[in-house]
This record gives C-alpha cells, structure tokens and sequence, in this order.
C-alpha cells in the first residue's frame, strides 16, 4: 500500500530555515538528516495546482497558536515556503520517514497573504514554481526586502 506526506519548510529571506512540518507521522521525526515537525495541514492546490503555470497555492492549517505565530511571522518578514510530496510504501514508513521516498512534486512560494477563522488559516503562496526555468515569485514591498530608502 502506498502512502503520501507533504514537507514544508519555511525560509527567511537571507535562506535560514525556521520552521519545518510534515503532515503524516504522529510524532516528529528525522528525514534527509533534519528534524520534521508534525503540524496537520492539507493543500488542496496540490490537486489542483499547475507548477508551471504561475498560479499559488494555499495551505489550511489548524488555528494553533503555534500555527498563528508563524503566520504571522512568515507574512510580516516575507518568508518563503517550500512543499514537497512524496509517496513511499505505507509499511515501511510506518513509524518514520523510509529512505526511499519519492518526489511526487514541489512547490516553492513566497508567504503573501492568509484568511483566518476560528479555528483555521488559510495560507497563501505567491506563485508555485517550476523547478525548470523558475521565475522569482511576487514579493510584498517592506524595508526587509529593500532596505531603508534615501532620505532628504
């Protein structure tokens, strides 16, 4: 039987890792010789979602404080996230991530805007990659990205 997890790492802007989750194993576990997170989130662009086509996608996740602080991070610093699917053998990585999982796809986009509920958030990313001939993804003008302007 063939299983399924998604791996979302968040990247600041100078390429510092500052959180990674993945959405299948109960506990966190060790994969690609980093430490994963488990956050439940789903992504429906996955599905639906063109790499190429310069459409972004969004993530809804549980409205944790956890959850909510990154957001909140993410948006306000202009992060850039990263989602990976694979598919392994549902046997052997029962309790971890297997050595022999494989790329289904990857999306790589920048932290734009959210939509909260209650008990909810809805993340967007900017524009969804393709891994060939890749664009740089929309970015939201800040001094974090630019700098502080010339003043007078």
């Amino acid at each position: 039987m063939r299983a399924q997890a998604q791996l979302l790492t968040f990247t600041d802007l100078v390429g510092v890792v500052q959180e990674r989750w993945q959405s299948y194993w109960a506990d966190a576990v060790t994969y690609a010789g980093q430490q994963w997170q488990p956050v439940q989130f789903e992504v429906p662009g996955v599905v639906d979602g063109d790499p190429g086509s310069d459409r972004g996608i969004s993530i809804l996740m549980p409205a944790s404080s956890r959850v909510v602080r990154v957001v909140e991070g993410a948006l306000a610093a202009g992060w850039v996230a990263q989602l990976q699917m694979f598919e392994f053998d549902a046997a052997a990585g029962a309790a971890a991530p297997p050595a022999s999982m494989t790329l289904l796809s990857q999306f790589d986009g920048q932290a734009v805007r959210a939509k909260a509920s209650v008990t909810s958030i809805s993340l967007e990313l900017g524009t969804a990659l393709a891994p060939v001939g890749a664009t740089v993804p929309p970015r939201i003008l800040s001094t974090r990205l630019m700098g502080v302007g010339a003043r007078l």
